[in-house]
């Protein structure tokens, strides 16, 4: 089951601070616990972090976020991303840090962390195995989005007596265009996703691959405010 992108445009609706307060009020009328967000399987962490490789987005700690769940967001959450499982974690608000919950992931449909807004995408795509999974929304335009796909590779390591794990962080970027995800990690993926733009995006690599080898983000994102063409708006689904 995919996530509408109206469903994008929700997440930054109700994340306004204005009526944010609101939705907190909403959430002690109804109770947090029947809506089904801490009725998820409990997590374990099985892996020894001695240093600063773990396997988390930005921090092992606990963050204050927001998550939308059954088509519900829900503030000032206690969370935190496990890159190398795709998963996102909880920690019920009455209960201690220890407790770590997995939402039920075919209701979970996004979070927020840190103002890193992420989308799921269940679809599958082309050249990455299986369906992508939680996705931080870099850029917007029209129904049109440039995504950021984390992922953790582990490597075990050994010091004397000790066997510990570190995690490797890698990126890939997509293009949600047309009902279509295009991999944009390349100029030669740029010219597939667009190929009426070829020319564009070649003279644009020349021009910005110091960028490139300095800030692939702030590259890519450049590319596509610049190269992408305004869409009109539609409602489209993923």
């Amino acid at each position: 089951m995919g996530v509408a992108l109206l469903l994008f445009n929700g997440i930054y609706t109700q994340t306004d601070r204005n009526t944010e307060p609101f939705y907190n009020w909403f959430d002690t009328k109804i109770g947090i616990e029947n809506s089904g967000l801490y009725k998820g399987t409990v997590y374990t962490d099985n892996f020894t972090v001695i240093n600063e490789k773990h396997q988390f987005f930005n921090s092992p700690e606990l963050e204050l976020g927001s998550v939308t769940f059954d088509g519900q967001t829900y503030y000032d959450q206690r969370i935190k991303y496990d890159l190398f499982n795709d998963a996102l974690l909880i920690t019920p608000k009455d209960q201690t840090n220890a407790l770590l919950i997995i939402p039920e992931r075919t209701r979970t449909e996004g979070f927020s962390i840190d103002g890193h807004p992420f989308i799921k995408v269940d679809k599958n795509v082309e050249g990455f195995s299986g369906a992508l999974g939680f996705c931080e929304i870099v850029f917007k335009k029209g129904t049109s989005m440039l995504l950021k796909k984390y992922r953790k590779a582990k490597v075990d390591k050994r010091e004397t007596r000790t066997v510990y794990q570190e995690f490797e962080q890698k990126v890939n970027f997509f293009v949600w265009h047309g009902n279509t995800f295009y991999p944009v990690d390349s100029r030669r993926e740029w010219m597939l996703a667009f190929p009426n733009h070829k020319e564009t995006i070649k003279n644009y690599h020349k021009a910005y691959g110091a960028l490139r080898r300095k800030d692939i983000d702030a590259f890519t994102a450049m590319a596509f405010d610049h190269l992408f063409p305004l869409e009109e708006d539609q409602n489209t689904t993923f």
